[in-house]
């Protein structure tokens, strides 16, 4: 949930669903920003009959683990990555997942209706304090990880923690691993400046100058609440988040064979990097919280958002861009592969896009013309309408929060994959301009 005010974040949970005497742990990161914002859902949580258990500053990744191996539920609140200017609440159940859509709905409720609770002086929560809480969760780690070959490979690494709490973790780590370690923005910031696109891709670019001048093994750019990550090859190169997946999903796949997870938007690629590793990718919803939830399953080995999030089931349900780099470099040390090489494995697939405008109330109308168009075709409902094709698919697919339409191609012609796309956009414009013909069309094309 986003916030923007401390008044905001105590008046809402003071309404939380809990019953009195409910122990519900909170973290946050270093910024100020969300010191003041945790301190006043702590004294709504207290006002509201809750225990609150203080873990103080954590990587969310650690956060979810300590909901999940203490049964209890937590909040994260953390200065916004898309947004500085704002916080956000993260809520975990005891799962340490995201809390479903369902219970979101009832809170908003709740905090819009104002029907807020209030208990009397004797029946007020207690705040305990616990420091130190990563050593779990880092002896766990290093027990999923081969140290013999690790450490035996003695791999030179580039780690950027963004300032974020990742390096009060991750050394630790790495030095038990016996990596050689090459740490950029390890200090922790207290305030947080919004970064363009362009200046972020600078940075990137620079990260990846120092990766190939220092003749790193991996680069990899961890974001601030330590959840997602960027690669960087031995080259210098900046991989975007479908190449990153496609070549941990090699990776993963050639050392234990199951099954891959993303979201229906991701390449064909996948499929085909699945299929030759006797190995099965399935959909999943986009969703990050979706995405987590399918990853569940017993024979999951990689699951991923297609945003740099990256799920180790063995592990942690959770995205964790601190085990992904234990768990990359341990694989690629088994495998004896570099990142180059497993990226030139990829299979050369034709992945375009396309996104229209569509208001809201016209949504449905699209959906029920993409199914009755395709009532005798092979599709799949996992998120949106996706059409098999010859060599491929074409996936419509409503923006959760625009009023937009993605419409994506994947196939091994390029030709056919700009044609799908062209034609299901017309689909979708001829749908709008039929209810609302002062509508505009094309958003964005890639």
């Amino acid at each position: 949930m986003w916030v923007s005010t401390p008044g905001f974040g105590a008046q809402w949970c003071a309404g939380a669903l809990s019953p009195k005497g409910t122990e519900i742990a909170i973290s946050r990161d270093y910024t100020r920003a969300a010191r003041m914002i945790h301190r006043a859902v702590m004294s709504g949580m207290t006002s509201s009959g809750a225990n609150a258990t203080d873990l103080s500053v954590l990587p969310a990744p650690v956060a979810r683990y300590w909901a999940r191996h203490n049964h209890v539920s937590a909040v994260h609140v953390q200065t916004s990555p898309v947004d500085p200017r704002s916080a956000d609440i993260r809520l975990f159940d005891d799962h340490g997942l995201d809390i479903d859509s369902r219970t979101e709905r009832k809170l908003e409720s709740l905090y819009f209706r104002e029907d807020i609770r209030r208990v009397l002086h004797y029946e007020m929560g207690r705040i305990v304090r616990r420091d130190s809480q990563t050593d779990r969760y880092v002896e766990d780690m290093l027990a999923k990880v081969d140290l013999e070959t690790v450490r035996g490979a003695a791999s030179k690494v580039l780690i950027d923690y963004n300032n974020g709490a990742a390096a009060m973790v991750l050394p630790r780590v790495l030095q038990e691993m016996n990596c050689t370690v090459i740490p950029l923005n390890a200090s922790p910031a207290e305030i947080v400046l919004e970064q363009t696109e362009d200046t972020f891709r600078d940075h990137m670019q620079e990260m990846g100058l120092i990766a190939k001048a220092v003749k790193s093994r991996l680069g990899i750019f961890v974001d601030s609440p330590g959840e997602r990550c960027f690669l960087v090859d031995e080259t210098g190169e900046v991989l975007d988040h479908d190449t990153a997946f496609a070549v941990l999903s090699q990776l993963a796949l050639a050392a234990k064979p199951g099954m891959l997870l993303g979201p229906a938007s991701s390449s064909l690629a996948f499929s085909m990097i699945a299929e030759e590793m006797n190995s099965r990718f399935v959909p999943t919803k986009i969703t990050p919280g979706a995405v987590l939830r399918a990853a569940q399953h017993a024979e999951t080995v990689l699951a991923s958002d297609g945003s740099g999030g990256y799920c180790w089931p063995d592990f942690a349900i959770a995205f964790d861009a601190m085990f992904t780099t234990v768990r990359a470099l341990e694989l690629l040390a088994q495998s004896g592969a570099s990142v180059a090489t497993l990226k030139s494995r990829i299979p050369a697939v034709a992945h375009k896009k396309a996104v229209e405008f569509c208001p809201w109330d016209v949504k449905g109308r699209v959906m029920r013309t993409m199914m009755e168009r395709h009532l005798r075709d092979r599709v799949d409902l996992t998120d949106g309408v996706k059409v098999f094709v010859d060599g491929g698919w074409v996936l419509v697919v409503p923006d959760a929060d625009r009023p937009e339409y993605h419409i994506i191609a994947s196939t091994l012609d390029p030709a056919k994959s700009s044609s799908l796309v062209e034609e299901y956009s017309a689909l979708v414009r001829s749908v709008v301009t039929e209810a609302a013909p002062e509508s505009e069309g094309v958003v964005e094309k890639t």
